[in-house]
């Protein structure tokens, strides 16, 4: 069960990620990650360290709950990097609800591809 819930958060986070670099190119063109996004993201990213170190110190798999938090941290701050920039769809469906909310695809690509990588391990 941790297990799942660290990949979970790992999901989100790397799902995330993905889509602050542009792919899919949902909110931005592809292409490299922008020094200053970098600059914002790297010092919560190496929280991810002191969790996982955590959990290798004292072998309690309840522990795993901490990085999986910092990935799912971590991705909910990449989303409001996205949504402060003004996020629209640069391309879509003209569904009324990405008129309501812009960040809707985001959330369909990072939490919908998340559960289903961690669907994955429950089979």
């Amino acid at each position: 069960m941790f297990v799942t819930a660290l990949m979970f958060g790992m999901m989100v986070l790397i799902l995330s990620l993905l889509l602050l670099g542009g792919f899919p190119p949902l909110y931005r063109p592809f292409g490299k990650l922008s020094e200053a996004d970098l600059r914002r993201l790297i010092p919560h990213l190496f929280l991810i360290f002191p969790a996982m170190a955590a959990f290798v110190v004292f072998h309690r798999p309840v522990l795993l709950l901490l990085p999986a938090a910092v990935g799912l941290w971590c991705g909910w701050r990449i989303r409001r990097l996205i949504a402060a920039e003004g996020a629209t769809l640069r391309f879509g469906p003209a569904w009324p609800i990405f008129a309501l909310s812009p960040m809707f695809a985001f959330d369909l690509w990072t939490l919908g591809g998340a559960t289903a990588f961690a669907a994955l391990r429950m089979l």
